[in-house]
């Protein structure tokens, strides 16, 4: 229980007060960052258009809010350009 449950794509830790805490997995972390660089570079040679990348940020950032992750999702957005 000390590293948590895994389940869809999330890791469930419980703290030492007794609060749950959701963290990305590593696995899940690595996916989402092969993921923004693919679609990072598909904006970059002007294949896909703007619309398209509004609707795959806008599907990760609801897969992660409901983790402790969210700043990761922020910096990764930030580091491949895709604002």
């Amino acid at each position: 229980m000390k590293d948590g449950i895994d389940f869809l794509g999330f890791r469930n830790v419980l703290t030492d007060s007794g609060k749950v805490i959701r963290v990305l997995r590593a696995a899940a972390k690595a996916k989402l960052k092969h993921k923004l660089k693919y679609i990072s570079l598909l904006k970059q040679n002007s294949i896909v258009d703007k619309q398209y990348l509004n609707i795959r940020l806008a599907a990760f950032k609801a897969h992660i809010y409901n983790s402790n992750s969210l700043q990761y999702y922020f910096n990764l957005v930030k580091k491949y350009n895709l604002n």
